[in-house]
């Protein structure tokens, strides 16, 4: 009558368990892992979670949450839904989204972030729907395939193709690609190496993909009473194989950066954003990438801003990439009054020299590139005449490990 009873018991136990799992299953939002489930597609609320993940906010200015995207339905201009987005994956060298999966009806696409069209108050793919589904696809998350230049070419060659007005730039190198869920939950330290909280999300600029900030939730127990703070993500030294970043801060720090990590409004305010960065030693990110005010800009830069004379040389549609040795570096200005720039000759292997603008000398110094003759370096950018000399107005620069975003592929500056 014992083993009766125990054999009762163990099968008590091993249904209670079972049912157990099936709930938690039931409640817990449906993640993006290796294995892509496609029934995601179908049009069944997201969980609410404390961040609102899946849906797209009304943004403040540029800036969108990474898990308010994530589980967001994604249309054309006709409204049609194409499909759900069920990863974001970054480039974690160049801080970008790289890669946008949408989950359609029958596949997955990864979706150079470029292609979208973005306005104020909602981020579009304006493709066919019939087109969409024939997409370069994939069927699950292969970091490897993704950072192929074949495979790159392939989804780059298609989208250009489908959609005319789209440029994408590409770049000689492999990227350092990486998932949503490899960055959040990373432990965030001072340089001392005492923990000081966890990254929870990222801040998204839609204006280039790039992560503006990185939300560090602090204090409270088990996430109970925690506060997240708004750190820049330029002031974050990565390091993901440890699982961890470093941050030149303390938790007062973070404290003068608590934000409503919900809704960003503090992060519209440009006295408080600016003054957070200023906490942690950093260069605000939009002067950085070169959104500056009008009423901010400083008038030796005004050649060098979206626009201008000069900028206009810029034509998409030639972009080209170069391999070669550094001959000269030298100044130049695009205008009489101007500030400085800097120039590059680079001699490829067949012999002949190409004159390479680069950018505001003061930029190119404040992000710490060096060049120096002699220096093997691969330059991208757009084949184009000034002053009547042909030049190319690089978009990105790579010596040896290191590469220097310039501008975009429609010319828009990063400084």
């Amino acid at each position: 009558m014992f083993y009766q009873y125990e054999s009762i018991g163990k099968r008590k136990t091993m249904w209670t368990a079972v049912t157990i799992a099936i709930l938690l299953l039931a409640v817990s939002p449906v993640r993006a892992y290796d294995g892509l489930p496609f029934y995601i597609f179908q049009e069944e609320p997201v969980p609410e979670i404390s961040d609102s993940m899946g849906k797209i906010t009304g943004r403040i200015e540029s800036l969108q949450s990474a898990n308010g995207l994530m589980y967001a339905y994604i249309k054309n201009d006709k409204g049609e839904t194409l499909g759900r987005i069920t990863e974001l994956v970054f480039d974690r060298n160049q801080g970008v989204v790289d890669y946008v999966v949408i989950s359609s009806e029958v596949a997955h696409h990864p979706v150079p972030w470029s292609v979208f069209a973005i306005t104020p108050d909602s981020i579009t793919l304006n493709i066919e729907k019939s087109s969409f589904m024939q997409a370069p696809s994939v069927s699950r998350i292969d970091l490897e395939l993704l950072a192929s230049r074949d495979f790159r070419e392939k989804i780059n060659n298609f989208y250009s193709a489908q959609i005319p007005d789209v440029h994408i730039s590409s770049i000689a190198g492999k990227p350092d690609l990486c998932r949503l869920d490899d960055f959040k939950g990373l432990d965030i330290q001072n340089l001392n190496g005492d923990k000081l909280g966890n990254l929870r999300n990222l801040v998204i600029d839609t204006r280039g993909g790039n992560i503006a900030y990185g939300l560090v939730g602090f204090g409270g127990f088990l996430r109970i009473g925690e506060d997240v703070a708004a750190v820049p993500w330029s002031s974050l030294i990565l390091h993901p194989e440890q699982t961890s970043a470093r941050v030149d801060a303390t938790r007062s720090t973070l404290e003068t950066a608590v934000i409503d990590a919900i809704t960003l409004e503090q992060l519209a305010q440009p006295q408080f954003a600016r003054q957070v960065h200023q906490n942690f030693g950093m260069e605000p990110y939009w002067e950085v990438l070169g959104y500056v005010p009008a009423e901010e800009k400083d008038p030796a830069m005004a050649a060098w801003q979206p626009g201008s004379k000069y900028n206009k040389c810029f034509n998409p549609d030639t972009i080209a990439v170069i391999e070669g040795t550094i001959k000269t570096v030298k100044d130049f200005t695009p205008e009489y009054g101007a500030a400085a720039g800097l120039k590059i000759k680079v001699e490829t292997t067949d012999g002949k020299i190409t004159a390479v603008h680069l950018g505001p000398r003061e930029y190119v110094s404040r992000v710490g590139f060096d060049f120096k003759p002699g220096s093997l370096v691969t330059a991208a950018g757009s084949r184009t005449k000034v002053n009547g000399k042909d030049v190319i107005m690089a978009t990105e620069v790579k010596i040896a490990d290191k590469t220097l975003l310039l501008r975009d592929n429609t010319g828009t500056p990063k400084w």
